[in-house]
């Protein structure tokens, strides 16, 4: 019983520990990383989803198999050949539901413009896409959204930039580095100054 109460406690203790002592405000919580994805195709053994929440602070949860039961429905987009390209598909343009409705999961267009670290903040809500993919494109820079996720007593979604670093349309595979943060619902994306 005395080490389920530590490990409760050790999410709340993160979060203090995230507070900035000079002003009270909670200082954002950044997990990065980077994953390879393959569409399903491929008939690689590479994940073709990803779950892109980070509760805790810890890891991405990253790649997942939609197709295997463990991992249906727990994935926020996913790998897919269309048309000839490769585009990163949001959960609800698969028909994956979230509470009340199709997922919340979303991905922006590419950022024009814009590089991976001048992104310090989700972009605006209607810029998430939901309902179809987006070409994966090598260097571009893309906003995303998870799908509703339990955070305490609520269904909040987490935010993320990426870019793809490498897209191998011969071997359908995208890798890509991602920057979520772990805080429920916080848009930040980068290290406050």
């Amino acid at each position: 019983m005395r080490s389920f109460a530590i490990v409760a406690a050790l999410p709340l203790a993160l979060l203090f520990a995230a507070c900035d002592s000079n002003n009270g405000e909670i200082e954002p919580l950044l997990v990065t990383d980077t994953f390879d994805l393959a569409a399903p195709t491929a008939g690689s053994a590479l994940p073709t989803a990803i779950d892109i929440t980070a509760l805790g602070g810890f890891a991405i949860v990253g790649g997942r198999y939609p197709e295997e039961l463990n991992d249906a429905g727990e994935w926020d987009f996913a790998v897919r050949l269309v048309g000839g390209e490769l585009q990163f598909v949001p959960a609800g343009a698969i028909g994956i539901l979230d509470v009340g409705g199709r997922s919340r999961a979303g991905i922006t267009q590419p950022l024009t413009g814009r590089t991976f670290n001048s992104v310090t903040q989700a972009p605006n809500q209607a810029a998430f896409i939901t309902d179809r993919g987006v070409t994966a494109r090598v260097g571009e820079v893309y906003g995303a959204r998870s799908r509703l996720i339990l955070c305490g007593a609520s269904a909040v979604e987490q935010y993320a930039k990426l870019q793809p670093l490498e897209v191998d349309l011969a071997a359908q595979r995208v890798r890509f580095q991602i920057v979520t943060s772990s805080i429920c619902a916080d848009q930040r994306l980068a290290e406050e100054d």
